[in-house]
Order: structure tokens, then C-alpha cells, then sequence
């Protein structure tokens, strides 16, 4: 996995156009752009969607685990772990 991430590091390196910076910007213009409603949307929006993959994937294991468990035969009790 180590490998891949490198690899596609240095492909964003090698391929990935610069972008020309015309003009610098300052800060209060840059933060300006919190002043829009589209942005807290979609600031929103990602938090929510992440949430949710945080929970899809901790579903997926736990449905994993538990038809290893019943295949050895064994009762599965999941514990939360705090």
C-alpha cells in the first residue's frame, strides 16, 4: 500500500498542471469566501457523507465478523469499545 501511495504522489507531482497565480490574494479575500452560503452547504454536505462512510464501514466489518463467528460455530457478541 506503501508503494501505491508513492507512486501516486509522484504522479501528481509529474502530471498535475501548475496552476499561474495572477495575483496575490490577501487573507481577508481569501476568508471572504466563508461568507457564502454554498460553502457552509458544502462544507455540510462532506462532514455528513464522511460520517456516513464512517458508519458504512463499521457495519461492513461487524457483518464480516459476525458470519466468521457463525461459520466457527460461535455465538458473536459484539462489545463496544469505549
Amino acid at each position: 500500500m506503501e508503494h501505491c501511495s508513492s507512486l501516486v504522489f509522484i504522479a501528481t507531482l509529474l502530471f498535475a498542471p501548475s496552476m499561474p497565480v495572477r495575483e496575490k490574494l490577501s487573507y481577508g479575500t481569501q476568508l471572504g469566501a466563508l461568507k457564502k452560503n454554498v460553502m457552509w452547504y458544502s462544507i455540510l454536505a462532506l462532514t455528513l457523507i464522511n460520517g456516513a462512510l464512517v458508519f458504512l464501514v463499521a457495519s461492513l466489518v461487524f457483518a464480516v465478523l459476525r458470519i466468521r463467528a457463525l461459520r466457527a460455530g460461535q455465538q458473536f457478541h459484539p462489545q463496544i469499545v469505549a
